[in-house]
């Protein structure tokens, strides 16, 4: 028979633990960069930490987009996204490669292909890209690198029309476009400077 009483369960109480240095260290920093400077040269487990973020939030009134921003900032961080960034480049690129006949250099646009290229490269009105590298790449049957050459050369026309006081028309651009990098480049610094 089984047995229909109900057992009540016991809520687990937590007991309070003596607060190390190292835990008061990291729940006094004052700014963000200070705790993640703090968190990272302290002996505390990373369960710990965790709890002490959520702390320091409540107690600071920062939020995990600050903790982020400054953990972006913070040599130790920055050193250890960049790690392995060319293998990781050199893969993506490799896996978005859409040209037809694989060459190293860039191939010089033609004006039906810059006009198509300009109509993909849009942006949004926080200044992000519509569409990513790799979707124009596979649009225009491109490379990565490619597209990035092209993007670089678009805004620097952006940029001469600009200096030079003339509104970025499609005949501006166009013409602009089929020129070398390195002379627009060129041709912007002696205007600016």
């Amino acid at each position: 028979m089984r047995n229909t009483t109900k057992t009540k369960k016991t809520a687990k109480t937590i007991k309070p633990t003596k607060v190390t240095f190292s835990e008061k260290q990291i729940l006094n920093s004052k700014t963000p960069d200070e705790y993640i400077h703090r968190s990272l040269n302290s002996d505390v487990s990373r369960g710990q930490k965790t709890v002490l973020c959520r702390q320091w939030k409540e107690k600071t009134g920062f939020t995990s987009e600050d903790i982020q921003y400054a953990r972006n900032r913070h040599p130790y961080w920055k050193q250890k996204k960049m790690s392995g960034w060319q293998d990781r480049n050199q893969k993506r690129w490799s896996e978005h490669d859409y040209r037809t006949v694989k060459k190293n250099r860039v191939e010089a646009f033609e004006a039906d292909i810059i006009e198509q290229f300009c109509e993909l490269n849009k942006k949004d009105k926080k200044g992000n890209y519509l569409m990513k590298d790799w979707e124009i790449a596979k649009e225009l049957q491109l490379s990565i690198p490619s597209v990035q050459h092209w993007r670089r050369k678009y805004l620097l026309v952006l940029r001469l029309a600009d200096a030079i006081g003339k509104k970025p028309t499609r005949k501006f651009i166009l013409k602009y476009m089929t020129r070398h990098e390195n002379g627009l480049r060129r041709e912007y610094n002696e205007l600016v400077s």
